[in-house]
């Protein structure tokens, strides 16, 4: 009886001291090494039963879960106050200049998106009663999400574990590599059903072999913008990608390889060289109960290859969200990204595929991120008066219908707008008459195709040259002489 007491009382008083110095130091408890409440998803916390150090070290975080998960909510969703005097009494114009010193004041004040959300939200009646409340819609989007802060690398509004939770209870499929694919590009043709003979995969021969199946499509290329980086040396960081489309009736899947270098002889990557990534996108058409999907839903997924180009496993791991991915959104504001190959890389046995994989591409129009980000909380589409948002349209109608794109805003990186500006010239810079004959012109001049670098820096300075003309002179007939003039530098 006495040995209970006394285990008892010891049992009550480290309860106590644990309790005592929680509120003495009266911050959020730092728990394991390395551990960050600002960085713990809301369904880690049993790693703290399962931590094999000492428990009764971390009884203060243990006693106090809820506190911490209200704290963590709080963080993720910011609570509306109620109107300030100083606003119910702001007149329409007082309410303009407010959202343009707030506009001003973003990315240089830290609280500023959560004070403006709760505002913007508490003085909803105030808005409404002077006509103002659909100015401030987007206003309060992007304010909004910016107060989110949840720790990620795919660069989403909601967590990594979360994103792939949510796939993966829906249906594992949309993650999942074709069987051909499963372990890497197969060695020869044989492994695609409806295929026979030795015919190496890498090879122009044997990618035509797969394009003649009915659901498969494949196009070696180089990009023009992204050196992709190998795991351990900085030096083969390669530009080459082997991709493949593989069409099922509820998914296309798009499954991009990167291959070693180039080289003349070896256009498939040269050997001794190997590369890892393996990028993933399954677009879903028809969901799990055989209806047609409005607008596609995309899913992302990263994979790594070892060093034989063998064994692809998850590049971030989905359950526990380990790993390293590259932000989605950045690349894709549209979804899909059409493919613009460097050009020369397409040979003309492959250009009629090129032209199929963005047709597919294209088809889809606005499509569905699955909740796991909003473009239009990231401010308005820019370069309207331009005639940016003749393509860059997030899907609607534009003035191009068949080449629709993500719009132009915050989120949109600085250096892809400037690439496409200035340096491949795949984008006007100014609304002119006959902008869908340039757009006709960049996607034609991949058509011309030749290994020699020289004649490949002339096709660029041409091109550059025939714009600049252009924009002098816009009514001019520049473009409709622009294939002969390509054709007679290749020559």
């Amino acid at each position: 009886m006495v040995r209970n007491q006394v285990f008892l009382l010891l049992f009550a008083g480290l309860i106590g001291f644990g309790v005592y110095t929680f509120i003495k130091n009266d911050k959020q408890p730092a728990g394991p090494a390395g551990y960050s409440v600002a960085n713990e998803p809301l369904t880690n916390w049993d790693k703290f039963d399962n931590d094999q150090g000492s428990t009764w070290k971390y009884m203060p975080i243990l006693m106090n879960r809820a506190r911490i998960a209200a704290e963590t909510a709080k963080q993720r969703k910011p609570q509306a106050a109620s109107c300030p005097p100083e606003s119910i009494n702001r007149d329409a114009n007082a309410w303009l200049r407010w959202r343009r010193d707030i506009a001003n004041r973003w990315n240089s004040e830290k609280t500023i998106e959560r004070s403006a959300f709760e505002e913007i939200t508490a003085c909803k009646t105030q808005l409404e009663a002077l006509s103002l409340w659909n100015c401030f819609t987007n206003v309060k989007d992007f304010s909004f999400q910016a107060t989110l802060n949840i720790p990620n690398k795919m660069g989403f509004e909601v967590s990594d574990i979360e994103y792939y939770k949510k796939i993966l209870d829906y249906d594992k499929e949309a993650l999942k590599l074709p069987a051909e694919l499963k372990d890497g590009v197969p060695e020869k043709i044989s492994a695609f059903a409806g295929l026979s003979g030795d015919l190496p995969v890498k090879s122009y021969e044997g990618l035509a072999k797969i394009n003649g199946l009915p659901n498969w499509k494949a196009i070696k290329y180089l990009s023009r913008t992204v050196a992709n980086p190998h795991p351990t040396r900085g030096d083969w960081r390669s530009y080459n990608r082997l991709l493949f489309v593989n069409s099922t009736p509820r998914y296309d899947k798009y499954i991009q390889f990167t291959l070693p270098q180039p080289s003349p002889a070896e256009p498939f990557g040269i050997r001794g060289q190997w590369q890892q990534l393996v990028d993933f996108i399954s677009v879903e058409k028809i969901d799990k109960n055989g209806n047609a999907i409005e607008k596609p839903v995309l899913r992302f997924a990263q994979f790594n290859r070892d060093e034989n180009g063998r064994n692809p496993k998850p590049r971030l791991e989905y359950l526990t969200g380990e790993g390293s991915a590259d932000t989605c959104y950045t690349c894709h504001p549209g979804g899909m990204r059409l493919l613009s190959p460097l050009p020369s890389s397409v040979t003309p046995l492959q250009y009629k595929t090129l032209q199929t994989i963005n047709d597919k591409m294209a088809s889809y129009k606005a499509i569905d991120w699955n909740g796991a980000i909003h473009p239009e909380y990231y401010g308005p589409p820019r370069g309207a008066t331009i005639g940016c948002m003749d393509c860059h349209n997030s899907g609607h109608e534009g003035h191009i219908p068949s080449l629709r794109r993500g719009p132009i805003n915050h989120f949109t990186s600085a250096y892809h707008v400037s690439h496409k500006l200035r340096i491949d010239y795949s984008m006007s810079q100014a609304r002119l008459k006959g902008h869908l004959a340039v757009l006709n012109y960049v996607k034609g001049i991949d058509r011309f195709t030749t290994n020699d670098a020289d004649v490949n820096k002339k096709l660029d300075k041409a091109r550059g040259e025939l714009f600049a003309e252009w924009i002098k002179n816009p009514n001019s007939l520049v473009f409709e002489v622009a294939f002969k003039g390509a054709k007679k530098i290749a020559a």
